[in-house]
């Protein structure tokens, strides 16, 4: 695997040391060899394709969405600055979390402990920065990047401390929808929108066609945890400990898709009898006969295909008749079902 990691002269640039090839095998045990093991694992990795589509969409491109091999290096550079930001989120959240799984195998809290762990997640919110500085960009559009992925973190930092902060069954039944989006909207809106802008800022979209771009990218990231969320009812024990994700977000009381739905979708009493199943997790003997009965995941999952629909349409509705423009919608819509299905 091509190295994502600052090495050789790179990093002694970095360091700025007298003597800095001493600090390489350091660095590298306590710094690359975790980051390296987290990105090896398999993910979805679908990342590079939704940069490729704003920068298809920007309306700048060549008449296809056929792009040059220097726009596809572009775009995997931008692709990568994103996947960095993800990363280190998904680490932070680990530990704050309590989580014992990232990707089918230990955490990185639990596999190289607490502190190398929060180091290397606190790291790849900087890193990516460093790497945009090398894309060659106008100082205009390096700018934008540096804005762009600025306000993305500042985003999702108070969408965390929402998760964090607000135990979501304390709250009135009629408010829980509206914090649960807000957490949804900050944190996965706000990174799949950073993915679409990412590509439409460096083909130079106009203010325009960016902010539609932008839109889209934001609810398209909400629809995907609306997909996760319920997947996540149904998730399978993984190998480690026998720990399953299933439920997580449910037993650490955070703001979710499903806890939108409930308090949403069914009346006070239902309600209730939710809140009381939940609150005798890890015993599921109670949760599992409401959640078959009211039939909450199949319910949970038609009002995720509405908002992933609605959101197409009004993207639909900002493109042009261009060829181009059609066939980025095509790519799109392909996209979006493809990763619904994978996330559900």
């Amino acid at each position: 695997m091509m190295s994502r990691f600052p090495t050789g002269t790179q990093l002694n640039d970095i360091l700025k040391l007298s003597s800095p090839v001493e600090m390489h095998d350091l660095v590298d045990k306590s710094l690359t060899h975790p980051l390296e093991d987290l990105f090896s694992r398999p993910g979805k990795k679908f990342r590079n394709q939704i940069v490729e589509l704003g920068y298809q969409l920007a309306g700048v491109a060549s008449p296809t969405l056929e792009l040059t091999e220097s726009e596809q290096q572009l775009c995997l550079s931008c692709s990568e600055v994103l996947e960095a930001l993800h990363a280190g989120s998904l680490i932070v959240d680990d530990i704050q979390d309590g989580s014992k799984v990232r990707r089918g195998q230990p955490s990185l809290h639990l596999k190289y402990g607490l502190p190398i762990a929060l180091n290397a997640g606190n790291w790849l919110y900087f890193w990516p920065l460093r790497k945009i500085k090398n894309l060659g960009l106008s100082p205009e559009r390096e700018l934008k990047l540096y804005q762009l992925c600025h306000d993305t973190l500042l985003r999702a930092h108070y969408g965390q401390a929402i998760d964090v902060g607000v135990a979501i069954d304390s709250l009135p039944q009629d408010r829980i929808y509206a914090v649960s989006m807000a957490s949804l909207e900050l944190k996965s809106g706000a990174l799949m929108a950073l993915a679409v802008t990412l590509g439409a800022a460096v083909a130079g979209a106009d203010p325009a066609r960016f902010a539609s771009l932008e839109k889209f990218g934001h609810d398209f990231g909400v629809a995907l945890q609306m997909f996760d969320d319920v997947g996540n009812l149904g998730a399978k024990a993984e190998f480690y400990f026998h720990y399953t994700k299933r439920y997580e977000d449910l037993l650490l009381k955070r703001p979710s898709w499903i806890w939108a739905v409930v308090a949403s979708s069914y009346p006070e009493k239902t309600f209730q009898d939710f809140v009381t199943a939940v609150n005798n997790l890890p015993d599921e003997s109670f949760l599992n006969p409401w959640l078959e009965l009211h039939e909450l995941r199949d319910v949970a999952k038609k009002k995720a295909w509405e908002f992933l629909s609605q959101s197409i349409q009004q993207l639909e509705l900002c493109l042009g008749p261009s060829d181009r423009d059609q066939a980025g919608l095509s790519s799109v819509k392909q996209l979006s079902e493809r990763l619904a299905k994978a996330y559900d």
